[in-house]
């Protein structure tokens, strides 16, 4: 991707273009449809490497998504036993 001849305006017209599309909900986080549609776009540019632009955008996407596990874990309420029957005999 750093030596292709993208310009930075076709660029900002066609990424925004790709992710609309892969929000239609066919298929999870727009695996296969993304890449068949990055593809697309990035050859009516004259380039041959939209699946693998998808493939990064994607692995950076879940990577941070998957990011937020760590406060999860770290923060979560940890109930005690007794606050446990506590909240058992409430109901």
């Amino acid at each position: 991707f750093l030596h292709a001849n993208i310009g930075i305006k076709q660029l900002f017209s066609i990424i925004p273009v790709g992710l609309i599309s892969i929000a239609i909900p066919i298929s999870p986080a727009g695996a296969g449809v993304g890449h068949l549609v990055f593809e697309e776009l990035f050859k009516a540019l004259g380039q041959d490497k939209g699946a693998s632009f998808f493939n990064l955008y994607f692995l950076v996407a879940i990577s941070v998504n998957l990011l937020g596990v760590i406060p999860y874990v770290l923060w979560k309420k940890k109930h005690t036993f007794k606050e446990a029957e506590a909240l058992e005999e409430v109901q």
